[in-house]
């Protein structure tokens, strides 16, 4: 499996600023995501949690926050522009397993064959009936809404969104169960639900073996 920062190197040169896309009301969705996982994982101690494509490193503060700063770690390979020194800048580092995973807002911003390789490496890292909540953008209302882009060509629901001095970022909106449809065809052993309340379209992941 080609790692997500060999990936980005090699074939998303072009589209360097994806990591930026992260601001500031994410906190917001980052404590919902935490209280949504203490749920289901009950009030246990050391629970081991991942933020994965931490971004600048806003939720990784707010997950620390709510478990614990030496229970979370964080994987950004944009590392340079973080805020919050991540623990893993290289997807093959992460070699731990996981109580919890987090990954908002970062499906959306690669494109299909990156996107496969995540979703795969994310149920990898959890430790069996561990949990992953990943969040997306959706399309109607939302990435169909964004100003100076372009038609993606690579699949329906996906635009290139032209930044300053002509760098692109991708943009893939999630409507209704797609999400949750899309993940279950990587991996139909797991256990995933649609959840509320988080961002525009999430799931919840169990690993059930």
């Amino acid at each position: 499996m080609k790692n997500f920062k060999s990936f980005l190197q090699e074939n998303l040169a072009h589209q360097s600023g994806s990591e930026t896309t992260q601001v500031s009301n994410t906190t917001a969705s980052y404590i919902k995501a935490a209280a949504k996982l203490k749920e289901v994982l009950g009030e246990k101690e050391d629970l081991k949690v991942l933020d994965y494509g931490a971004g600048l490193g806003l939720g990784t503060e707010a997950l620390r926050r709510a478990f614990g700063a030496k229970n979370v770690d964080s994987f950004e390979p944009a590392s340079d522009r973080s805020k919050v020194k991540p623990n893993y800048s290289d997807a093959n580092q992460i070699t731990n397993k996981y109580d919890a995973i987090v990954c908002l807002n970062v499906l959306n911003v690669l494109e299909p064959g990156l996107r496969n390789s995540v979703v795969e490496k994310i149920i990898s890292s959890l430790k069996p009936e561990g949990y992953a909540l990943i969040g997306v953008r959706g399309w109607s209302g939302d990435v169909n809404q964004a100003k100076n882009s372009e038609p993606s060509k690579e699949e329906e629901k996906a635009i290139w969104i032209i930044k300053k001095k002509g760098k692109k970022v991708y943009q893939k909106g999630f409507d209704g169960a797609e999400l949750l449809n899309y993940i279950s065809g990587i991996d139909s052993s797991i256990k995933i639900d649609r959840i509320k309340g988080i961002t525009n379209n999430a799931v919840l992941i169990q690993k059930v073996n």
